[in-house]
């Protein structure tokens, strides 16, 4: 299950495995498309712009990058 782990209300961990990594930017570029995420906007909107697309996948690559920083 996907999970928001600092609380914002976004799912940034969409492997479950309880840390944000790369892996899943990968997972989320390939499902977002999937009927689970489009109706899911306000959990998976990194972006702020009202939809789901490859800016939100680019949005969560770079907090990952900050991150872990």
């Amino acid at each position: 299950m996907p999970q928001d782990n600092d609380g914002d209300g976004l799912y940034e961990d969409l492997n479950g495995n309880g840390q944000v990594e790369f892996t899943d930017v990968i997972k989320f570029y390939y499902q977002r498309n999937d009927p689970a995420i489009q109706n899911n906007t306000e959990a998976y909107d990194f972006n702020g712009n009202g939809r789901i697309d490859l800016d939100d996948v680019v949005s969560l690559f770079r907090d990952m990058a900050e991150n872990s920083s």
